[in-house]
């Protein structure tokens, strides 16, 4: 196993890791110089609780709204239409708001959803920059993680780290 693992690593142009020490494993392993760090853990540094209302400025909407935020990739995996069906059957509850940040394939079919919906609960943005990700985080009543049943066997989106270190329900 341990032939057949670096014959892998040698045919690698790049190879990703989540750690700092699984870097220096892969190191040990031969002579590496393609291997990066891709952290799928919480900035503890950058994103933690503290009260925010700057999605809701950012959007225009009024500050008491209940903020049901999904944020990430927008393809067909997610599913993402079913938060679009939601927001029509809550209409009525004019507290609540939902919002979909990101982009992706499927983005201009949930346009289209939400415009023959004709749903007024709904915003849609384009993608948060990283220096405005704990202010969007705390924002949110509730931050969403979404993705079709049969689609994988089981995941842990990175995304959902700092959504807990932010201490916001998902």
């Amino acid at each position: 196993l341990i032939k057949f693992e670096r014959k892998i690593l040698d045919k690698m142009d790049i190879i990703t890791t989540i750690s700092h020490a699984m870097i220096g494993a892969i190191k040990k392993k031969g002579n590496y110089n393609n291997v990066y760090l891709f952290p799928n853990w919480a900035d503890s540094l950058n994103v933690f609780p503290k009260p925010s209302t700057w999605l809701h400025e950012d959007l225009g909407l009024d500050t008491n709204k209940k903020l049901i935020v999904y944020s990430g990739n927008i393809g067909e995996k997610q599913g993402l239409e079913r938060i679009l069906f939601v927001a029509k059957g809550l209409e009525k509850i004019n507290e609540l708001h939902f919002v979909i940040i990101g982009e992706g394939s499927s983005k201009d079919k949930l346009l289209s959803i939400n415009n023959n919906l004709d749903l007024s609960n709904v915003s849609f943005r384009g993608l948060v920059e990283k220096s405005q990700l704990n202010q969007m985080l705390n924002s949110s009543f509730i931050q969403l993680v979404l993705q079709k049943k049969g689609k994988s066997n089981s995941f842990f989106p990175s995304k959902l780290s700092n959504i807990l270190a932010a201490g916001i329900p998902s």
